[in-house]
């Protein structure tokens, strides 16, 4: 997978659901049905893990008994007391189930995050450059040359890292 996604391909992978008690408490939550080692796999490797789900309201009918109503088709992208879910686009907690609505989302979402990367990236750049002025030309050269839109977290790791280690020396 990680080999597809080097080559610019998008990754989706559908899985079946299940409940099962949540570690850290008695309560139940849905999560990946598949091994407890590989949904942790999973849940660290992908950008996004999103639990798709019917979204139902209790509402009483004419005999005053509750029933659950509800035939919209919902994607959940933030965990919840009752599933596990994330996504590092910056998504609303609740989309449309629709490739359109997913696509926009995380295509506005990861513009987001992308941004505020380059932000973070400036600001460690202005301090590398108070410390070392030679080694933040070196820097803003590499952090120009950068085409692919994954490498801007490395950089600004890397960044930081640089800045410590000047600091360090001071």
């Amino acid at each position: 997978l990680e080999a597809l996604r080097r080559k610019g391909l998008a990754v989706i992978i559908i899985a079946h659901s299940k409940i099962e008690k949540a570690p850290e408490d008695d309560r139940e939550c849905w999560t990946l049905k598949v091994h407890k080692h590989i949904a942790g796999l999973f849940y660290e490797m992908f950008d996004a893990v999103l639990f798709a789900r019917l979204e139902v309201y209790a509402t009483k009918n004419e005999n005053g008994r509750t029933k659950g109503v509800g035939d919209q088709r919902v994607l959940e992208t933030q965990e919840a007391p009752a599933w596990l879910a994330k996504n590092r686009y910056a998504m609303p907690r609740q989309i449309p189930l629709s490739w359109e609505d997913l696509n926009d989302a995380m295509n506005r979402g990861a513009e987001e995050v992308t941004a505020a990367l380059r932000a973070e990236i400036d600001a460690a750049l202005a301090k590398l450059a108070d410390l070392d002025a030679d080694a933040a030309r070196a820097a803003r050269a590499q952090v120009a040359s950068v085409t692919d839109e994954a490498r801007p977290g490395s950089l600004r790791g890397r960044s930081n890292a640089g800045i410590s280690a000047r600091r360090n020396t001071q």
